[in-house]
């Protein structure tokens, strides 16, 4: 085996991992673990897998706000006299929170409760997503998910690396 050869297979087992915890954080330590790497590796690579899933479904969240409000005027603009650009400056731009889940952590526990549930509860990109709808400032929302991906990275790391529970998941 080449040198060349480990260097890009560990590259691609690094990306693999990133991919997966900036999706679905529950799983990449296990599968971190499963991959070989040690619990540096694994803390590295899942947080910043995590960071980059918040980072991009933050930012990707107003591009798709703004597209399904202007599908919705699209849509009723078919049915009314009035025109797309008239009814999509009369929606409102907040996000009402309609999940009884999501409402009852809103209302109980603000944007530091939907933060500590999003890494794992619910997937990265769904809570990322219901966050910006909710909440305006892009800084606090990356700082309080950040915060407790950082925590729950710890904690899952720990479990996958030292309690060597992947062994017991088959996924």
């Amino acid at each position: 085996m080449n040198i060349t050869d480990f260097d890009a297979l560990f590259w691609v087992k690094c990306l693999e991992v990133a991919l997966i915890a900036s999706v679905k954080f529950l799983l990449a330590p296990f599968e971190a673990e499963r991959q070989g790497f040690t619990m540096t590796q694994a803390m590295l690579i899942t947080t910043s897998g995590g960071l980059a899933g918040i980072t991009a479904f933050l930012f990707a969240g107003d591009a798709l706000f703004a597209g399904w409000r202007h599908l919705k005027a699209m849509v009723l603009a078919l049915f009314s006299k009035k025109t797309t650009s008239e009814l999509e400056n009369k929606m409102p731009k907040k996000v009402k929170p309609e999940g009884r889940i999501i409402h009852f952590v809103r209302t109980r526990f603000g944007l530091g409760g939907i933060a500590f549930v999003t890494p794992c509860i619910i997937s990265i990109p769904v809570g990322t997503l219901v966050a910006a709808g909710l909440y305006r400032s892009k800084w606090r929302i990356f700082m309080y998910t950040g915060f407790w991906l950082v925590c729950w990275s710890f904690l899952l790391n720990f479990a996958a690396q030292y309690l060597e529970l992947s062994q017991y998941l088959n996924f």
